[in-house]
């Protein structure tokens, strides 16, 4: 009866250890494939990265260039007008620039620097996302040497639980034959 019992442990061991490797093996092919893809996005990404870069950093000088420009127009506006207020430049009469307009060119200078702002986050977030696929990418991997592991550690476990099970069925057969010390007693006497 133990014997039995041992032996049905270890048969259900053997089983359970071949599905998880079965079921590991059946993961594999997709898993591969989503890391191969992964592996492309993150290299493809990364060869076009300088030429993204390169670009926004270029913009960026314009733009800094452009808010020089806009912001001394806008200071000597109001240098300007503060200056005909004041009576510092001489008033003929006309105003060339009027405080709405003084308004627009600080509004527009605000704008362009806002707008520097962003491409700046834009520029941080080209590394970011280039880390994010890299480590995606990575985590594929990972997960395709898991399944690998799994596979190959389920295998060997349902091979030793099956080893084992026929070392114990060959153990109690043994245990149960006749050998040579025993001696068959008769159920007669030999005396009748």
């Amino acid at each position: 009866m133990l014997f039995r019992s041992r032996f049905g442990i270890l048969q259900a061991a053997t089983a359970k250890k071949g599905e998880q490797a079965a079921e590991a093996e059946a993961q594999l092919p997709q898993a591969e494939m989503e890391a191969k893809r992964l592996q492309l996005v993150a290299q493809r990404a990364k060869a076009a990265l300088p030429g993204q870069r390169a670009a926004a950093e270029a913009q960026l000088k314009d733009l800094d260039e452009q808010i020089k420009q806009e912001e001394f127009k806008a200071s000597a506006v109001t240098a300007f007008f503060h200056g005909q207020r004041k009576g510092n430049i001489p008033f003929s009469g006309y105003l060339p620039y009027s405080q709405a307009e003084i308004s627009a060119q600080q509004d527009k200078v605000k704008g362009l620097q806002a707008e520097r702002t962003l491409l700046q986050g834009s520029l941080a977030g080209m590394d970011e996302s280039q880390a994010k696929r890299e480590a995606d990418a990575k985590a594929a991997v990972e997960r395709v040497r898991s399944l690998q592991d799994q596979s190959i550690a389920g295998r060997r476990a349902a091979g030793t639980y099956k080893q084992r099970a026929q070392s114990v069925y060959s153990e109690d057969r043994k245990s149960t034959r006749l050998n040579s010390s025993h001696v068959s007693e008769s159920r007669m006497p030999s005396s009748a």
